[in-house]
């Protein structure tokens, strides 16, 4: 707002002086009108969510307006539900504090007739009685009980995620039983094509629930709280958690088996959890080239560890198919006080953080931006050269619909990165992960790009050189006898090929599966065993194969599972 016009704006640009332009303004929104100012007029910034330029004050006349033009209608037409995504319109800031609750606090005593409140946005539904229910209740009233996510979701695979897992299923009604909630439901993805025909195991999902629903209800107190005890905060639409408990039929008796699914490293793993969204869940799993190791740690006896393997693509940074993602320096638009300078062909990024806690810039407030139109849909991956610091710093290189590339700057010297792919941060805990994760779906046409820090520690100055960004060529691979190396002295080798998107599950026994990229069984494959024990600690997985391809992606998890809940 500058004096009595407000304008609308689309960037500030730091003109590497006390000068800010701000480019792409809108004059004299709303009903302000359109006036010259003179040098010294008062200018005030106004922060609006969801493309609402600003909300009324919480004790103002307009707020008490905005209530009464509200229930008034609903009384007039006996509506008896109102449903608001994301708690809107009291989704500002403090949404769930104050304002939320003289919201709701007033629009509920000027109702006349029951009404059901349901929102999307951290609380479980409020209504009509319950408002008098507790109306003389101190402070905040409790929620209704557990709020999880919307149910199970067929999920078929797309350019910006992959297939849902059955264990996804088994993992999302493991808590309503936990909780004693009924809410056992199946629903179609949102924000993702979802052909659920195509999706191979259907009816294995539909059992899933069956399954769960039928059997929560006879889960006594205790073996309640077995499952209740392995869930974490934060709660969004479920709770985040590092144990799937997957319920199998045994001999007449379902047996729910704890899962430490997957196996994790030392550090850098995601848990289980929903991203925020109505998609569902993020399968957290771990990115490896074929032939690299990881070292896992299983808490459980001793057993033949399971696994489910997602093949991905073949790359190449020298290959003549790449896409460069920077070649004009001069295009680069810094709205930020990260100073930008070339270097060579590349270009160096610093910045000083002088406060006392650390800077998370999550909505990219240390991004510098450029113009460049492409289509990624073969070339998901960015391989590039960074000469690191040691910060601990996040650099992060960021595509418009909002996927990021991230490098967190604990090396010094020149190292090449490569990243598989934009959703490659979901897995990762130092940046990613459930309720952190952009999940809508993104087709990878990208118009422009960002780079620059999402993260900078306490009274720390980063620097660091990035040059020779490319887009990389996605080539389909194929691998031969897959096999998996315990501590170089077990293995278990899977009998045949396994291609580019496609899934190989080993759930145990002497075969495993080779899945299409939707779950559709293509082949029961014979496995061959030699001494492949996974005993409880540390141990070194590596995935190789016959052909010993060069410079191939694979998605994994291994799993090993502990003494089951019994119920009769």
């Amino acid at each position: 707002r500058i004096d009595d016009e407000i304008v609308r704006f689309k960037e500030a640009l730091n003109t590497n002086g006390n000068v800010w332009v701000l480019s792409g303004c809108d004059r004299g929104l709303g009903s302000t009108l359109t006036a010259s100012h003179s040098g010294g007029s008062q200018v005030i910034g106004l922060i609006g969510k969801f493309g609402i330029l600003f909300s009324p004050d919480t004790y103002s006349a307009l707020f008490d307006e905005m209530v009464i033009e509200h229930t008034s209608l609903w009384n007039d037409a006996q509506l008896r539900n109102c449903e608001y995504d994301g708690s809107n319109p009291a989704h500002w800031e403090g949404a769930q504090g104050t304002q939320y609750r003289r919201w709701l606090g007033q629009d509920f005593s000027q109702m006349d007739h029951p009404v059901l409140f349901t929102t999307g946005s951290h609380y479980q539904p409020w209504g009509f009685f319950e408002r008098w229910f507790n109306r003389s209740t101190e402070g905040q009233p409790q929620r209704l009980g557990f709020r999880g996510d919307i149910g199970v979701r067929p999920r078929t695979t797309s350019l910006s995620n992959h297939a849902a897992t059955i264990d996804e299923a088994h993992a999302r009604m493991s808590q309503v039983a936990a909780c004693g909630n009924m809410t056992y439901s199946m629903q179609i993805t949102l924000h993702y094509p979802s052909d659920w025909e195509q999706y191979g195991r259907w009816e294995e999902l539909v059992d899933v629930v069956a399954d769960w629903k039928a059997i929560g209800k006879k889960l006594t107190a205790e073996q309640r709280k077995r499952i209740f005890d392995t869930l974490e905060l934060p709660l969004d639409r479920g709770y985040c958690t590092k144990t799937v408990w997957w319920l199998r039929k045994e001999d007449g008796v379902t047996k729910i088996y704890p899962q430490k699914n997957p196996l994790t490293r030392r550090e850098g793993d995601v848990r289980w959890g929903n991203a925020g969204s109505e998609v569902g869940w993020l399968t957290p799993q771990q990115y490896i080239k074929v032939g690299e190791s990881l070292e896992l740690e299983n808490p459980y006896k001793s057993q033949a560890a399971m696994f489910t393997l997602r093949l991905m693509s073949k790359t190449d940074y020298q290959s003549e198919d790449n896409i460069d993602l920077f070649s004009d320096f001069e295009a680069i638009k810094n709205p930020t006080e990260m100073k930008v300078e070339k270097d060579g062909e590349g270009m160096v990024l610093s910045y000083e953080n002088h406060m006392n806690r650390v800077f998370d810039g999550r909505e990219g407030s240390l991004m510098a931006s450029w113009n460049k139109s492409i289509d990624m849909r073969n070339h998901r991956g960015i391989g590039f050269w960074v000469t690191g610091d040691g910060s601990n710093a996040m650099l992060i290189i960021r595509t418009k619909a909002g996927r990021d590339y991230p490098v967190k700057l604990d090396f010094k010297g020149k190292r090449y990165i490569e990243i598989p792919d934009a959703q490659y941060y979901w897995n990762q805990a130092d940046w990613g992960g459930p309720i952190k994760s952009a999940a809508a779906a993104f087709d990878y046409k990208v118009s422009s790009f960002k780079i620059g820090f999402g993260r900078v520690p306490a009274n720390t100055k980063v620097r660091v050189k990035v040059e020779g960004v490319k887009a990389l060529k996605e080539y389909e691979a194929t691998l031969v006898d897959p096999k998996i190396s315990l501590d170089g002295r077990g293995s278990l080798t899977v009998k045949g090929e396994f291609k580019s998107t496609q899934w190989l599950e080993y759930r145990g026994g002497r075969t495993a599966v080779l899945y299409d990229q939707n779950w559709n069984k293509i082949a029961d494959l014979p496995v061959v065993l030699d001494n492949y024990v996974v005993g409880s600690g540390w141990h070194k997985f590596t995935v190789s194969s016959k052909n010993e391809p060069e410079s191939v992606w694979i998605s994994t998890r291994f799993i090993t599972e502990g003494e089951p809940i019994v119920v009769k």
